[in-house]
């Protein structure tokens, strides 16, 4: 059950060694809003690292960037390995689930992964408000989130 989720900039890396201290039900290590454009791919870097080497005791999940980014892929690319709960995708539809889905899809199956990755789509679009059925019973849908603004 998630109780508490507390996001992490994966580009601190004092904030990820020290992620486990706070007993979060789910931690939240974010490619997205909190890394500046000039810090993701030392950020991806990073964040690849400590998921080969830590073991947390509660859920990993990952915030990409939106699928209509370019660094979205590269994300994918870099944290979908065993021990990654969730990917957490922005700016979420219909297209988008699907076009993840099957992203992932191919990653579990080449990387041998242990575990079906789930999905936590975030609400930002009006369209997607007005799709949110549709969105909430795609199939690796485990939770939503309703972001604060719409554009």
């Amino acid at each position: 059950m998630r109780r508490s989720l507390l996001f992490i900039p994966s580009n601190n890396p004092a904030m990820m060694q020290n992620a486990s201290l706070f007993q979060a039900d789910s931690i939240i290590f974010d490619l997205e809003d909190a890394v500046a454009l000039k810090d993701k791919d030392s950020a991806r870097i990073l964040l690849n690292h400590f998921i080969k080497q830590e073991k947390l005791n509660c859920e990993m999940i990952v915030r990409i960037n939106g699928l209509d980014t370019n660094d979205a892929l590269k994300d994918l690319d870099s944290v979908v390995l065993n021990g990654v709960d969730t990917i957490m995708l922005p700016k979420a539809d219909v297209a988008s689930l699907r076009q993840l889905d099957s992203i992932l899809t191919q990653y579990e199956l080449t990387r041998h992964l242990s575990q079906p990755i789930k999905v936590i789509p975030i609400i930002e679009l009006a369209m997607s408000l007005l799709d949110v059925r549709a969105i909430a019973s795609s199939p690796r849908v485990d939770g939503l989130l309703l972001g604060a603004g719409f554009y």
